[in-house]
């Protein structure tokens, strides 16, 4: 029983012991006798209730969902270079801006970071059975490629090793693979999105690079025929879907990108990820601007766009949308992300469960990252990154 009914019953059946019990309410119209019946009465009610919520089935607190986050090397981190701030103790350390954190904890997720040079061994537990449930791609600017110079080949190679967990998470059970719910979610936000792409064709020759002047321009999606019957799309909120396509709301802060030519027949993604929005830059030139993976075991999502920033991000010359619609539709995206975390709960993969992802868990919990400002500390200018590195006992990829 519940403590409050139970408590409530403790209440009432002590102020009304001689109406309950063994002596039943005299009939005679005195104060006491209509006192004693009106407790009855409301003893009784209260048994109904404590009967009818003791026989709900209540469900169990839930451990998850994990999102991890994969940070960016912190010395290229646009979030502290972008304010001047670029502190000189953060060598081989893993970044990324708050408000991606912010963003998945609100749609209900426990965010964890990937660091950018986690080595195979750290992937293994972190995107294991008892790994995360979902990943998150990040905006960033570095050079993209395996054979990239420096840190930025060491985070591709990174992406790489944990698409390559994805794709066999996703298996069905025909193929060999895990129960129908294991697989792992995954959303790209802006370089992250050219990150998919990249992987998904299996090949960075898909990348356009400073060839769209889409930088601080919000944009309404231009969605591709059946876009709205996507995977992807079709689990937003009708209203969302049609504030994202009709007004101003998508923040795009880019200039690389993807054409939407590499989608068509003969395209190194062609068969591989379906496009559902282009868009057009300020001078006219259409690039690709939401994708998801066309496996459909696969539950791979991506944005051009920035969906995190209409709640988080107040810099007044990224031309933002902040309208409630907006900040409902951006919402959605990790919405999706995090519902796709939560299905695989339900297939078991539950984070913490094992001793290894137990001390991941706090380890590379949110709380446990440095968190730094640059700028000032006016909300409308300030930028703030939460900076980590790899866990206790395990070495970084090289």
């Amino acid at each position: 029983m519940l403590p409050r009914v139970d408590a409530l019953l403790q209440r009432a059946g002590g102020a009304g012991s001689q109406a309950v019990g063994a002596e039943p309410c005299a009939h005679t119209p005195t104060p006491a006798a209509l006192g004693c019946r009106v407790m009855s009465s409301v003893t009784a009610a209260l048994l109904l209730a404590a009967t009818a919520l003791a026989a709900r089935t209540w469900p169990a607190p839930m451990p998850g969902p994990y999102v991890g986050v994969l940070g960016v090397p912190a010395t290229e981190c646009i979030t502290a270079m972008g304010r001047g701030a670029r502190p000189a103790d953060v060598s081989g350390e893993s970044c990324f801006h708050y408000y991606y954190a912010a963003w998945l904890e609100a749609a209900g997720a426990r965010v964890v970071g990937i660091p950018y040079d986690a080595s195979p061994e750290l992937l293994d537990d972190l995107l294991g059975p008892s790994g995360v449930g979902g990943v998150l791609f990040t905006g960033g600017s570095l050079q993209l490629g395996p054979n990239a110079p420096g840190p930025d080949g060491v985070f591709y190679r990174t992406a790489q090793d944990i698409f390559a967990r994805v794709q066999a998470s996703s298996q069905p059970r025909s193929r060999g693979g895990p129960a129908p719910d294991d697989r792992i979610a995954v959303h790209g936000t802006c370089q992250g999105f050219q990150v998919l792409a990249s992987l998904l064709a299996n090949s960075t020759s898909v990348l356009s690079l400073y060839a769209f002047d889409s930088e601080d321009l919000s944009l309404p999606l231009d969605l591709a025929p059946g876009a709205a019957s996507s995977l992807f799309l079709s689990a937003l909120p009708p209203a969302d879907l049609d504030t994202l396509s009709r007004w101003n709301v998508t923040a795009n802060l880019h200039h690389d990108g993807v054409a939407p030519s590499h989608f068509a027949p003969g395209g190194l993604l062609h068969g591989r990820a379906t496009l559902l929005s282009t868009n057009l830059d300020r001078k006219g030139k259409a690039f690709a601007s939401t994708l998801q993976a066309t496996d459909p075991d696969l539950r791979v999502s991506a944005t051009q766009w920035h969906p995190e920033r209409p709640q988080f991000e107040w810099r007044a010359e990224l031309n933002i949308n902040h309208t409630a619609p907006s900040v409902r539709a951006n919402g959605a995206i990790a919405d999706y992300l995090v519902a796709g975390a939560r299905d695989s709960l339900r297939g078991g993969r539950v984070m913490g469960t094992s001793n290894a992802t137990a001390g991941l868990a706090r380890s590379l919990a949110t709380l446990a990252m440095d968190r730094r400002t640059a700028g000032d500390n006016d909300p409308a200018a300030a930028v703030v990154a939460l900076f980590f590195g790899n866990p206790e006992g395990y070495a970084a990829r090289r």
